[in-house]
């Protein structure tokens, strides 16, 4: 039932003078109503709170609220409730008193006295006709604040549709405000409490007014955020980003475009674009799908209102770094670099004028040099002479040696560019042609492109856009069948349709994505319909792997990841056996526990199971049992978690319903593994079948039995799942561990077996990070155990597989660093993962002697062999981008060597160990080392022995030489 709406519209003409909120005066109207009693008052809200008249009312009514539920039980038996009773006593108050002791009203709730919709209609009613619609309380804030404080207090009786006539009066009581708010006569603390209304309304329903034709709450927030004080802007800056967590990830973008044009853009009004940049970086560091488009527009204003915002933007910009945990801003502005300056040469802007400053960038020089390759490539892409001659000036490079410098991405970007624009040698100069032209013609650059022809492969495969959900332009496309049915395939085991965010430009159409190979391959005599090589494939899934960086977000993590989708339907039977097949099911096991990214990669991994089925159930069996216990214990964790609140509960309900499918069909497929222990895997294969989590110490549970399974095959030799996977899946069944309630309930409840166990429990309880409530329990196994048997455990330290009798004692402290880096292939975080096959691949070409090189392959596990021999084909990963390449003198060497007082020990080793590598670039292996040192915590102190040792022989050898 609604009241009449215009209420707000017949009494705002009456009066239109902009009236200072915060001074008292004495009312010029003739007219009389009750209202005109508290025109004496203060009309500050300040003023009010902390009158006489506010402490005794709040006093008064606090007292009548506890007498009458104290006494509730005699007023039931008179026909009354503590609810009416209070209320009939706040009406029968003036108004400036019930305004006063809003407060305590609003506060009712709190204090255990609930009204009842009737009463709460009441109360509503006696505001709106004997506040809201009196003259003298129109402008006052000291009236409409406690109106606003008592109806957010009532909101939950007001927003249940069953309670119709209320429901109706609240909405009257909305639009009124709603009203008032356009006509631009609320003074900022009024404003204030209506923002804390309206953001309270959008936690209940984002979407309340639609339906009864009114503008929407959301809408009337940002209403007031366009429209609002500074100092209101300033108050729901810190609020705002809540909005976001009430929906879905999709549906971000459409709510930030709606958003963004209600902040200030005013070139002149420098408090207006403060707080522009302050809520933008808010929104930023809350959620990773905005992150992207808040920092260009942080970026753009910095440009653009260059004096009036750029100390405002590097305020934001530090502030957002901070918040993320990033080192520095220059990682900010790495991460969307390609952007950011795609965008920026997009409006002619010139390389001088970029505001370095924002993104702690000392000098533009510096900003230059850290992005010479983005720079170099899109210059060449958009044919900007005037910036390549600046930026060979800035760096003191020539213009053929940047080309030289940045070359696969350079002609990745023009070969994309060329096609998509359909530019042709004959229509024109094209960005190829410039290439060449820098570079002394077509030889050159076919000579560079057949040397790097894997990572401008990457590039093309990279910076294909994913605007088509449905990859229809494969269809279209002859020399694609066999793609389109192998990505049809993975579709039909699992796919999403869901729309994600647009790739990073510059990106270019998929359509194209042949054409780009076509174009690459001509120029290098490869074929096209089978251009890859174990080597050169594995190289472009790393490069997409790198690209996936957590700060970008789950939407844009599930776009790179339809990308490498494309990539495996585009590769033929490569991807089914050996190291290529290993590397992608040992990489997208973690994304099976990502709600945005579970669908696609369900079925991409299914479809590389099912195709390498003759790899995996034999020769791959022991990797086969470790990544298929990984990537159930990924989905049980996400299937037995709690669904993020941006996640649909339809989606969230169908992904576990996928997952308990699919860990049916993996739990057979593992049955038809071969096993070198038939009994291992047999315990294995029962444990998986009807796992849950958490893990617990509970007798004869599938969670305990994995945990003693996992226990006893950390120290075997030649264990069923390698200990990388052992350490993995302790972690995920350890976490949140539920103990056993009595030793007659624990899976180690004799002490024989506790004994049998300790060492292995032993070991792992020194590991980082490991669960409290697990130490806890271990803490009391180990304690009987030493109890029963007075020994103590030991931390036996196994090789994963023998280690080979090796020629000399250099070759040891070779094979010590292979042993390391291989091992870090198998770790779940993808940067060192990444960074460890870049350097085995740079590593094995630092070898003068062809027999010392072949010596170092063979202390590399076989089926890795194929995949490094070839070298990285001038591919960086970002983060060995990241580590400048330093020339180390002798002062430098004795620099390091020296231990600072305030130093931290890993720190000086990390320091020492990568000056030592760096000043031996004459030996074999260390020259490749520094940039995964620098990343890598703890490395340094664990390869420090085996540096010097090398360092020392081979300077030993030099000097022996006459």
């Amino acid at each position: 039932m609604r009241r009449n709406r215009t209420l707000y519209d017949q009494k705002h003409d009456e009066d239109d003078m902009d009236i200072d909120m915060n001074d008292n005066y004495d009312s010029q109207d003739s007219r009389q109503s009750r209202g005109n009693l508290v025109v004496q008052e203060s009309r500050s809200v300040h003023g009010s709170n902390f009158s006489l008249l506010a402490a005794n009312a709040n006093i008064d009514v606090y007292s009548k609220a506890i007498a009458t539920m104290n006494g509730s039980e005699f007023a039931l038996h008179h026909g009354n409730d503590a609810s009416s009773n209070v209320t009939d006593y706040i009406l029968s108050l003036p108004e400036e008193t019930v305004c006063a002791a809003s407060r305590t009203i609003a506060a009712l709730s709190s204090m255990g006295l609930v009204l009842t919709p009737d009463d709460a209609y009441r109360l509503l009613e006696s505001c709106m006709e004997n506040v809201l619609s009196v003259y003298a309380y129109e402008r006052c804030e000291a009236a409409m604040t406690p109106i606003l404080e008592i109806m957010a207090s009532l909101m939950p009786l007001w927003t249940d549709h069953a309670n119709e006539q209320l429901s109706g009066l609240a909405m009257d009581v909305y639009e009124w405000f709603i009203g008032v708010l356009r006509a631009k006569v609320l003074s900022s603390n009024v404003q204030k409490t209506l923002a804390l209304l309206l953001l309270d309304l959008c936690r209940r329903d984002l979407d309340y007014g639609q339906k009864d034709s009114v503008q929407s709450v959301r809408t009337s927030l940002f209403e007031l955020l366009r429209t609002g004080s500074i100092q209101c802007q300033y108050h729901m800056s810190g609020r705002i980003p809540m909005l976001f967590g009430l929906c879905v990830l999709s549906r971000h973008e459409t709510i930030f475009d709606d958003l963004q044009n209600s902040l200030a853009n005013e070139a002149d009004w420098a408090e207006g674009i403060a707080m522009r940049l302050l809520i933008l970086s808010k929104l930023a560091s809350a959620w990773h799908t905005l992150l992207r488009t808040c920092v260009f527009y942080i970026f753009e204003a910095a440009g653009r209102l260059k004096d009036l915002a750029e100390g405002y933007a590097m305020h934001s910009i530090a502030s957002l770094t901070q918040s993320l945990g990033f080192e520095s801003a220059q990682k900010l502005f790495l991460l969307f670099a390609p952007q950011l300056l795609y965008t920026w040469l997009e409006g002619n802007n010139t390389l001088s004028s970029l505001p370095y400053s924002v993104f702690q960038y000392s000098s533009l020089e510096e900003l230059l040099w850290h992005n010479e390759v983005e720079i170099t490539a899109q210059l060449f892409m958009r044919g900007r002479e005037d910036d390549l001659h600046f930026l060979s000036k800035s760096l003191k490079l020539s213009i053929p040696d940047l080309a030289k410098r940045a070359f696969p991405k350079t002609l990745a970007y023009a070969l994309s560019w060329d096609t998509a624009k359909k530019l042709d040698e004959a229509s024109g100069v094209t960005s190829e042609g410039r290439l060449r032209s820098v570079l002394g013609g077509k030889q050159e650059v076919s000579r560079l492109a057949t040397r790097y022809f894997p990572t401008i492969m990457g590039v093309f495969f990279l910076s294909a856009q994913q605007d088509d959900a449905q990859d229809a332009w494969m269809e279209k496309r002859e020399e694609c069948k066999d793609s389109a049915k192998a990505l049809a395939e993975m579709k039909s085991y699992s796919s999403s349709t869901r729309t994600l965010p647009g790739s990073q430009q510059p990106s270019f159409k998929p359509r194209y994505l042949m054409d780009q190979i076509g174009r690459l391959c001509r120029r290098t005599a490869q074929d096209p319909e089978q251009p890859w090589t174990v080597s050169s494939f594995t190289l472009v899934v790393r490069m997409h792997l790198d690209a996936i960086d957590d700060a970008l977000g789950p939407l844009l993590r599930c776009a790179l990841l339809r990308k490498l989708r494309v990539l495996i339907a585009c590769s033929g039977s490569i991807a089914f056996s050996g190291a290529p097949l290993e590397l992608l099911l040992h990489s997208l096991a973690p994304f099976l526990g990502d709600s945005e990214c579970a669908d696609d990669t369900l079925g991409t991994m299914q479809f590389l199971l099912n195709h390498g089925q003759s790899y995996l159930k034999q020769e791959g069996a022991s990797f086969a049992h470790g990544v298929i216990m990984s990537m159930i214990l990924h989905m049980r964790k996400h299937s037995d978690g709690r669904h993020e609140i941006t996640t649909q509960e339809s989606q969230y309900r169908l992904i576990v319903q996928k997952m308990d499918g699919f860990q049916s069909w993996l739990v057979k497929y593992l049955q038809q593994c071969h096993a070198t222990s038939k009994r291992q895997a047999a315990i294995l294969v029962k444990a998986l079948e009807n796992l849950h989590l958490p893990g617990n110490g509970h007798r004869d549970s599938p969670e305990s039995t994995l945990l003693l399974l996992l226990l006893e095959l950390q120290h075997r030799p030649s264990p069923i799942v390698s200990r990388q996977y052992c350490n993995e899946a302790l972690h995920i069944l350890t976490r949140n561990f539920e103990s056993p309630s009595s030793v007659t309930d624990d899976c180690l409840g004799s002490d024989r077996v506790c004994a049998k166990y300790a060492d292995g429990l032993w070991h792992f309880s020194k590991e980082l990070d490991v669960d409290t409530e697990f130490l806890n329990w271990s803490a009391v196994v180990l304690g009987r155990s030493y109890a029963a048997t007075g020994a103590r455990p030991q931390a036996r330290d196994l090789p994963e597989s023998p280690t080979p009798k090796l020629q000399n004692p250099v070759a040891e402290s070779q094979s010590a660093i292979a042993q390391r880096l291989t091992a870090m292939l198998a770790s779940s975080d993808r940067k060192c993962s990444g960074l460890a096959d870049w350097t085995l691949r740079n590593a094995l070409h630092t070898f003068r002697d062809a027999g010392e090189a072949l010596n170092f392959e063979q202390m590399l596990p076989e089926v890795l062999v194929p995949t490094l021999t070839d070298g990285a084909f001038g591919y960086m990963p970002p983060a060995a981008a990241a580590v400048a390449p330093e020339t180390v003198d002798r002062k430098a060497l004795q620099d390091a060597l020296a231990i600072g007082s305030i130093s931290e020990d890993e720190v000086w080793l990390c320091n020492l160990a990568t000056t030592l590598c760096s000043w031996a670039n004459y030996c074999a292996i260390l020259p490749a080392l520094p940039p995964i040192l620098k990343n890598v915590s703890l490395l340094p102190s664990a390869l420090l022995g085996p540096i010097i040792h090398i360092l020392l022989s081979e300077d030993m050898k030099r000097d022996s030489i006459p």
